[in-house]
């Protein structure tokens, strides 16, 4: 089992391609972190822990949990550490802690990867980032090589000197500039809350819709990396500074190797249409944030706020295969969110899932366009009387026979919709589920998602499943929001062909809403629970800055 602490990616990139490289598990010790969750770890396979090095140490927040935490099964361990000079002593404690634990200690590999400190040192510019990372692989893949085989990792031993001098410098760093008070949010903060959900220590909170931060800080540097709009600042120490954004963020098991990777940003041209909307902004944002040539198209450009620039956007109708025209000249990839997400009397999601995406599937095709990305939904072909999932489904299927590189993406559903539906009703005191079984779903955050699709996007013939890592029934995830809104729970059961009559009532209508209800009838009826796990991000947690004020 591999264990890793990454708060900007460098180990998780590290972890991640050892894990890949030997045919084991890569476990983020973030939540464990988060949840002071010292239950005991066991693997047959020997141990692997990577972590950052701090001064010439291991974080004290991962010694610290290694201590407390029983590692069973195998006696075996190995370090690896990244840094952005040399690992110094931290092989040497690590040694230390592996005999405190009665194990047996195979060595350390030191990994040279880009900082992502500011607050004493300057971030590189992003390719030089690139190539950094690029060079770092070979050291890894020797130490996945000798992880495999079990044997021991050759390292530099430091000096007496060195020795001497790192456990009272340590200390000093530790005591006078480890610290969380310096840290401010400037005007540019947009409140999302992010900088909360990173922090491995539960040191940040939102007060009044602006992050505040305790006392318990380890200056990994998540909060400020993985702000959005660049809000957070050290103060005297980072205003105008570059933050840093590791060219693969910790998304999934890594697959290539960053020398592809490089080529692939630095020469691929991507269309992204659905650009606009939820999940397709947060894929934008993954896009420019990681060098590639986008054109964002959708009916109405909306730019969004923390992604101004970096990409160019185009106003198209994908009912009108006319205004496509042109759109995919020279692209690459394109990259599909389209689908209707709202009742209309004028459209039908034939209309837009369907026939909307064959229009742009004709104008990829004729293009010369070699991969084609859809993001469908779970389950789409489950029932072909939901025309919700069967539009999705019929063109999933026109996608696999057109001749293009395909990848079908079919998520179980998203934070913010699950908390579109509740929190009305959680307004109102109420909250009323459909039937009497428990149902279940593990959704996932859009952002975490749109890491994994810019990720797989080149995959070929592949479709994912795919959820959060929180598994919930619907009744749970009502209880969560009481509780978060401070409120008594009262939930309720409707039968299920009361949405039936309702689906019947409104088709009579023809107001554009039969869709929607049997498309809610599904979702709250069937277990929508992904086998792709994808992301960090706690729904729980979710829930309650939902209600932080």
């Amino acid at each position: 089992m591999i264990l890793y602490f990454s708060a900007t990616g460098n180990c998780a990139f590290a972890a991640k391609r050892i894990a890949e490289k030997i045919g084991d598990e890569a476990v983020s010790l973030l939540p464990k972190f988060r949840e002071n969750d010292h239950t005991a770890l066991r693997s047959e396979k020997p141990w692997v822990v990577v972590a950052p090095v701090y001064v010439a140490e291991m974080p004290r927040l991962v010694r610290d949990w290694l201590r407390a935490t029983p590692l069973t099964g195998s006696r075996d361990i190995f370090f690896v550490f990244t840094c952005a000079s040399e690992m110094s002593c931290s092989g040497y404690f690590a040694r230390q802690l592996a005999e405190e634990k009665g194990m047996v200690y195979h060595g350390s590999a030191s990994v040279k990867m880009p900082t992502n400190y500011p607050i004493f040192f300057t971030v590189k510019e992003d390719y030089e980032c690139r190539r950094l990372v690029e060079e770092a692989i070979p050291v890894i893949d020797k130490a996945a090589e000798i992880i495999s085989l079990n044997g021991v990792i050759p390292e530099k031993k430091p000096s007496k000197a060195i020795l001497g001098c790192t456990i009272p410098v340590n200390d000093l760093y530790y005591k006078y500039f480890v610290k969380a008070k310096d840290f401010y949010a400037t005007d540019a903060c947009i409140g999302c809350g992010k900088c909360t959900t990173v922090c491995p220590c539960v040191n940040v909170r939102l007060e009044n819709g602006r992050p505040v931060w305790g006392e318990n800080c380890t200056h990994c540097m998540a909060c400020l990396s993985s702000c959005p709009k660049e809000a957070i600042e050290y103060r005297g120490k980072t205003e105008g500074k570059r933050r840093y954004h590791f060219p693969k963020p910790e998304r999934g098991v890594q697959s290539k190797t960053m020398h592809e990777e490089t080529e692939r940003s630095g020469h691929m041209k991507v269309v992204l249409a659905g650009a606009f909307g939820h999940l397709g902004a947060d894929i934008l944002r993954e896009l420019v944030a990681r060098g590639y040539e986008v054109v964002a198209t959708g009916r109405t450009i909306r730019r969004p706020k923390d992604c101004e620039g970096g990409y160019d956007a185009v106003a198209a109708d994908m009912q009108d295969p006319a205004s496509l025209r042109g759109l995919c000249e020279g692209a690459d990839v394109v990259i599909s969110t389209v689908g209707l997400t709202k009742a209309s009397a004028e459209v039908s999601c034939y209309d837009v899932d369907y026939q909307g995406n064959m229009n742009l599937l004709e104008e990829a095709r004729r293009a010369g366009v070699k991969q084609f990305a859809y993001v469908s939904v779970l389950k789409a072909d489950g029932n072909p009387s939901v025309p919700m999932l069967d539009a999705k489904a019929k063109f999933e299927e026109k996608l696999k026979t057109s001749g293009l590189g395909w990848v079908i993406f079919r998520p179980s559903g998203y934070f913010y919709d699950i908390a579109k539906v509740f929190m009305p009703m959680i307004e109102k005191g109420k909250v009323t589920l459909l039937g009497d079984k428990a149902v279940h779903c593990n959704v996932v955050d859009t952002p975490d998602f749109a890491a994994f699709i810019v990720e797989h996007m080149n995959d070929k013939g592949k479709l994912y499943n795919v959820g959060g890592k929180e598994t919930w029934s619907y009744e749970e995830l009502a209880r969560m929001f009481f509780a978060a809104a401070g409120k008594e729970p009262k939930i309720s059961r409707a039968p299920v062909w009361l949405f039936d009559v309702l689906a019947w009532v409104n088709k009579k209508k023809k107001n554009g809403k039969e869709a929607i209800i049997r498309f809610s009838k599904w979702t709250l009826t069937e277990e929508m629970v992904g086998d792709t796990v994808v992301g960090d991000a706690s729904f729980a947690e979710y829930i309650k800055n939902c209600y932080k004020k």
